[in-house]
């Protein structure tokens, strides 16, 4: 509780902050104002749950440091610690920490505990300059687990003057000046990189998932048994902030007719920007591009952009910017969505015949069709092409050699993402 390329988003909020989520390989080096945000440095090594302040600095608000039920009690885990507190094999899921020996980790959201948080909260070495721009990173992970299959949103970070304080475990509801955009749910380390410029000198930082349950945005990715959604947490770092490669001044999708949409999106400044390509989600999360169009390079001046997707997806249409510079490097825009009126669905779901084969019956020819057996953690189990398909042609998908579960049986061409969820007993 993906692999994932080398990958930059980035949105503006209230000309104030800018959210960015990052997969990259690289720890980034500057004037950390966190000290021991890697959590190598501890009192002592943990043994036991909720040992949130063994890490030097490190503390939760609800001032727990000891597992007392229905306290916020974030955990600390070492290679070198006992019990569930010992990495990789953890109470909560298999993993090692993204870089050194330890890491620590905390609870978002739980779906049997209604409005229940967990918070991390440290003081910064030296207080913040209003006016001056800061990234704040870190690594999350929700590890391969066996509880806890939710992913959020809205895990975020709230800088103050003072301490914030929990009672027990209920929400700290504040406005963090930045906060993830969209759903994470990985199994692999993953990189969050938020930039904010401060209103004031703040000396805390506090990480969590500061809404309510009301407000919060939770998906499923195994078992409806599911506890909740828990993130283990690595190598924070808040520093200067380096100039962006685009600043983007807006990003919207709109229909430019019944059957097209219409993408634009601002520039404001360009620095070494070669190109822009524009990229198309059925989904949200797994993305095609649609069109390219060319940067102007390094500028202050204002840019205008469009693209009209002839195309579009029946159902909703997710799009996203991908930036390139002149050197490779791969900067994103924000996420936005456009829903098409959805026609009948071109496959029905027959079920699973006698010779353990899950089928399906076309409603309309198609070609250049793609069929995938994924697992609830996005493995792709088969995968079969076919280049014509004709109605009432019925595609049969064997499950015989595969484990007793839940899978989804996804169907895609240029036009057509459908899915269906099946049990295989």
């Amino acid at each position: 509780m993906k692999k994932h390329p080398r990958i930059l988003f980035a949105a503006q909020i209230n000309f104030l902050a800018l959210v960015i989520v990052a997969f990259c390989s690289g720890l980034a080096v500057a004037q950390n104002v966190v000290v021991n945000g890697d959590y190598e440095t501890y009192s002592t090594l943990p043994n036991n749950y909720a040992q949130v302040c063994y890490a030097s600095g490190w503390a939760s608000p609800s001032a727990c440091c000891s597992l007392i039920p229905g306290t916020g009690s974030p955990d600390y885990y070492h290679a070198n610690g006992s019990g569930g507190a010992k990495s990789p094999s953890t109470w909560w899921a298999t993993v090692s920490a993204h870089t050194g020996l330890g890491f620590e980790g905390f609870a978002a959201w739980y779906r049997t505990s209604t409005n229940y948080r967990e918070y991390i909260s440290k003081d910064l070495v030296t207080a913040l300059v209003p006016g001056a721009s800061y990234e704040v990173s870190f690594w999350l992970n929700n590890g391969v687990s066996t509880l806890h299959y939710n992913g959020i949103k809205e895990v975020g970070a709230y800088f103050s003057m003072t301490p914030p304080t929990q009672t027990l475990g209920a929400p700290i509801l504040v406005t963090p000046q930045v906060e993830m955009t969209s759903v994470l749910y990985t199994q692999t380390w993953t990189k969050i990189t938020l930039y904010f410029v401060p209103t004031q000198a703040y000396k805390y930082i506090t990480i969590g998932n500061f809404h309510n349950d009301a407000t919060t945005t939770v998906t499923l990715n195994g078992p409806a048994t599911s506890s909740g959604a828990y993130y283990y947490i690595d190598d924070v770092v808040v520093q200067p902030a380096t100039p962006l490669p685009v600043t983007w001044l807006s990003f919207d999708a709109k229909k430019n007719d019944e059957h097209s949409a219409k993408v634009t999106w601002t520039t404001a400044d360009e620095i070494d920007n070669d190109y822009f390509t524009v990229e198309r989600s059925a989904n949200g999360v797994d993305f095609t591009s649609i069109a390219t169009v060319q940067g102007a390079g390094t500028c202050t001046n204002i840019h205008n952009y469009n693209v009209v997707d002839n195309d579009p997806l029946n159902g909703v249409n997710y799009y996203k910017i991908r930036q390139t510079d002149f050197n490779g490097t791969n900067s994103y825009s924000n996420i936005v969505s456009l829903k098409f009126n959805e026609r009948a669905k071109d496959f029905v779901y027959l079920g699973t015949n006698n010779n353990n084969e899950a089928e399906l019956i076309l409603k309309n020819d198609m070609r250049n069709v793609q069929i995938e057996l994924v697992d609830m953690n996005g493995r792709i189990c088969s995968s079969f092409n076919y280049a014509d398909l004709h109605e009432n042609e019925i595609i049969q998908t064997p499950l015989m050699n595969l484990p007793s579960g839940i899978y989804l049986l996804r169907i895609s061409n240029s036009a057509l993402n459908e899915s269906f969820k099946i049990l295989k007993k």
